[in-house]
């Protein structure tokens, strides 16, 4: 049976409605995707850019992402057989030559004034020797010099064992050093307090001349007195444990004190004779290597 005339038009407009709409809607599906599949071209290009300088940035020949310096290790001085290596109980003194002057390890005590100072080599590699000071607590503890060198590499480390805090490490390219001198780093006990000191003489000084007063039986640590047909009476035992008291309140300070000298007069001392001795970096003198 056929559908007259007019039926058959509105199916097929109808129809045709229907597939209008759908691919209407599909077309413009299409278009929102294309649009969201270029912002996330555009962001992935930016990404990639981003990354590429970074890691552009870490293998630029001496300067590394995760540690300063890229391919770092231990500092060495080698000449002619004498070999140093230098390790965490060594200091240094370093001079180098920085926009035509020659400038060294130096701290900010006041504006325009400085003083030597000796620092330590956190990182070396081939090109660049990175130093650290205790005299560098902040950017503000560094020479104004440090900051304008365009040759130079400040950057800040984190301080082992704190909570964020940082400290500027300074950056010298190898090439530009002139002279280091070697500084053995001693650690010596902090000596007691006077107020200590005095407290223990004195309680020491009055026990000992009190033992002393009792008899030759303590042998050859105690002095020998006279054997008394009566026993000392007390204003005896307080006048000699006065006496000990103040001997050995004045004598324990006066031999720590000396005691401490005599071990940071010994620090110094060392075999090996180029400690502190201004040693010349050069082709003919010593030569700056690095141990992996």
């Amino acid at each position: 049976m056929c559908l007259p005339h007019e039926i058959n038009t509105v199916i097929f407009v109808t129809l045709m409605s229907f597939f209008y709409r759908n691919i209407s809607e599909t077309w413009s599906k299409v278009n929102d995707f294309r649009k969201e599949l270029k912002l996330m071209v555009r962001k992935s290009m930016f990404a990639l850019v981003i990354l590429c300088t970074i890691s552009c940035a870490a293998w630029i020949p001496g300067r590394g992402s995760s540690s300063f310096l890229h391919d770092a290790g231990r500092m060495v001085l080698t000449k002619q057989g004498d070999r140093v290596e230098l390790d965490d109980d060594c200091e240094v003194s370093v001079k180098w030559e920085s926009v035509g002057k020659l400038d060294s390890t130096r701290a900010l005590i006041a504006e325009g004034e400085s003083r030597s100072v000796r620092a330590t080599v956190v990182e070396t590699n081939t090109y660049w020797v990175l130093l650290e000071s205790s005299s560098w607590q902040t950017r503000g503890d560094l020479p104004l010099e440090y900051l304008n060198a365009p040759d130079l590499l400040i950057n800040l480390s984190k301080v082992s064992g704190s909570q964020g805090n940082t400290r500027p490490v300074v950056g010298i390219p190898v090439a530009q050093i002139k002279e280091i001198r070697l500084h053995r780093k001693i650690e010596v006990d902090e000596p007691s307090s006077m107020r200590g000191s005095i407290i223990a003489g004195a309680s020491g000084g009055f026990l000992f001349g009190i033992s002393g007063m009792l008899g030759d039986s303590y042998g050859e640590w105690f002095p020998r007195v006279p054997v008394y047909d009566d026993s000392p009476s007390f204003m005896e035992f307080l006048v000699v444990g006065t006496v000990s008291a103040a001997v050995g309140a004045v004598a324990l300070p006066v031999f720590r004190h000396w005691k401490s000298l005599q071990e940071q007069h010994r620090g110094r001392d060392d075999d090996w004779r180029g400690w502190g001795q201004p040693l010349l970096i050069g082709q003919d003198e010593y030569v700056i290597e690095v141990r992996r």
